[in-house]
């Protein structure tokens, strides 16, 4: 562990790593890297669809947390955690949505769409744009929509099928996220969604700043084995993602022909890509730094839709984010602070 800095790097020797999987077993990413992108100047939303027939799902990839756990469940050995929001929809519920802010906006499940009488017109499809490309899915208009301080009316939602969802029944996006603060509190199964007035004492927390690319995606600068990179923070990504470019750079080519590091990706629409599973040097974002964590390296759609398909970038995803303590997202001042 480094001297000086907040490591959160210990838990990573606990959870289950891919390189002991069989090559055969496939990634799911559901609502991982499932990209809203409408709101970042590309005409999209997320959705996702089931897995091929036959595809033998990794149980990390559709759990989340523990039954127990309502609003933040952290990522352990068994499986990749989540961070919920309480949302009421027409003055019903509240209902429970993954946290995701990688999406630009919010979706719902067809079984919260039935529940609340919400129909999709025929002519009310959306084209979507996923990890592993892009694909339609039929929207619904609500009147209402709450998460916290976040109130949003008369907005129309992507309908995605429930793989994405696990137990959930729908994906938070960022759209009502300007001037939010949303805190994440691992240990306490918590979460708050206030807007953000003073700025926030750090204490034991460490903060992280980031730019917002596209108004709402947290963007921050980090190092990954001396080299500097741009690192997404993307808490509906289950997985930690890296561009080609960003494999070379790290002189990671050659580890990548093994066989042994292949893994299947499928995320919104029918494409199935292949990314290679490679052990990553310390990645360092600000004053905290992470140790011993896998990164899946391919040249996948999410990359192009957030223009970073040229340069070394990173997603940090809840294999990574899910072993902290606690999470703060403040929209105000464009900062992420993190409690190792």
């Amino acid at each position: 562990m480094s001297t000086g800095r907040a490591v959160f790097t210990v838990r990573f020797q606990a959870m289950l790593s891919w390189k002991h999987r069989s090559a055969a077993t496939p990634l799911l990413w559901t609502a991982a890297l499932v990209t809203l992108a409408a709101s970042f100047g590309h005409q999209a939303l997320p959705a996702a669809d089931p897995p091929p027939t036959g595809t033998r799902l990794d149980p990390l990839a559709i759990e989340i947390g523990s039954e127990d756990a309502l609003y933040a469940a952290p990522t352990t050995r068994d499986r990749i955690g989540r961070i919920m929001a309480p949302v009421v929809i027409n003055g019903q519920g509240p209902f429970r949505f993954i946290v995701d802010t990688g999406a630009s906006r919010s979706a719902i499940s067809p079984r919260l769409a039935a529940r609340l009488g919400l129909v999709p017109a025929a002519d009310s499809f959306v084209t979507i744009h996923g990890v592993t490309g892009a694909g339609t899915v039929p929207s619904v208009v609500v009147d209402e929509f709450k998460a916290g301080d976040i109130v949003l009316r008369n907005r129309r939602l992507p309908v995605i099928e429930p793989t994405v969802f696990a137990d959930a029944d729908g994906i938070l996006g960022v759209e009502g996220f300007d001037g939010m603060r949303i805190t994440v509190d691992f240990e306490k199964d918590q979460i708050e969604i206030t807007r953000a007035s003073r700025a926030w004492r750090a204490g034991e927390w460490s903060r992280v700043p980031v730019r917002l690319r596209f108004g709402r995606l947290m963007v921050a600068n980090a190092t990954i084995g001396r080299k500097r990179v741009k690192a997404v923070i993307d808490t509906g990504a289950e997985r930690t993602l890296g561009n080609l470019a960003l494999r070379s750079l790290l002189h990671l080519d050659k580890a990548a022909e093994k066989e042994s590091t292949e893994r299947r990706v499928t995320g919104a629409t029918a494409e199935i890509e292949t990314a290679n599973s490679i052990p990553a040097p310390e990645i360092s974002l600000g004053g905290v730094g992470i140790r011993r964590l896998d990164v899946a390296f391919a040249d996948l759609n999410v990359f192009r839709v957030w223009g970073l398909e040229n340069e070394p970038a990173i997603v940090i995803g809840m294999d990574a984010l899910g072993t902290t303590h606690g999470l703060l997202f403040d929209y105000k001042r464009a900062e992420l602070l993190i409690r190792p």
